[in-house]
């Protein structure tokens, strides 16, 4: 049963605003923009275990820490502007120790794959179906091994600008965090036709 508690209702978006037809142009920018993450040295899997949620919930808690600040119009030659946001590097949000919604859990993203875990993704959708503004949060989907030795996938939304709980996609109603597109090194993933179902079909 979801639980309230475990997903509050959210309240008005301060996000900046992106219309659907600059998200092809966006995904594809966003693309060249995560490129240089695809260098990192993937780690060897290695079995469940509760340090790793413990490292996942420490990471997203100091991506939550950071202040978020909507996106203003860039000033100087330095900052460019992309698609009519600007996408901090994982770097300038950690020394700034702010940014919006893309910039957090960008930084999520990039810290997740430098810590060693692979199985993430990067995702632009809606927070809810019915939202008329965008959002970005991280999926992590490791794959447990049980005590019957039965393993199993798990889909973990983690997003630092809404939660600091890591919960399972299940946890979710229908409707709740949809996906347009997401990420993974030098891939990339188009969801704008897929409808509304288990998470676990849409991510595997």
């Amino acid at each position: 049963m979801f639980s309230s508690s475990a997903c509050p209702r959210p309240t008005k978006s301060r996000f900046a605003y992106l219309s659907p037809w600059i998200l092809p142009r966006l995904a594809l920018r966003l693309t060249v923009l995560l490129a240089p993450l695809a260098y990192i040295a993937i780690a060897p899997p290695c079995a469940w275990a509760q340090s790793s949620m413990d490292q996942v919930k420490a990471l997203l808690v100091r991506a939550s820490r950071f202040v978020y600040v909507a996106d203003a119009a860039p000033t100087g030659a330095w900052k460019t502007r992309l698609v009519g946001d600007y996408w901090q590097l994982p770097e300038e949000t950690e020394h700034l120790g702010r940014g919006d919604c893309e910039d957090k859990a960008l930084w999520l993203y990039a810290k997740m794959l430098a810590e060693g875990f692979d199985d993430v993704r990067l995702v632009i959708g809606k927070y809810r179906q019915s939202a008329t503004l965008f959002h970005a949060w991280v999926v992590w989907y490791p794959r447990i091994q049980g005590e019957d030795g039965a393993v199993e996938q798990r889909i973990y939304l983690l997003d630092p600008t809404k939660h600091r709980g890591v919960w399972q996609a299940k946890q979710y109603p229908r409707g709740y965090y949809q996906p347009y597109y997401s990420f993974h090194r030098s891939q990339r993933w188009r969801h704008l036709r897929t409808p509304a179902r288990s998470m676990a079909a849409v991510y595997r």
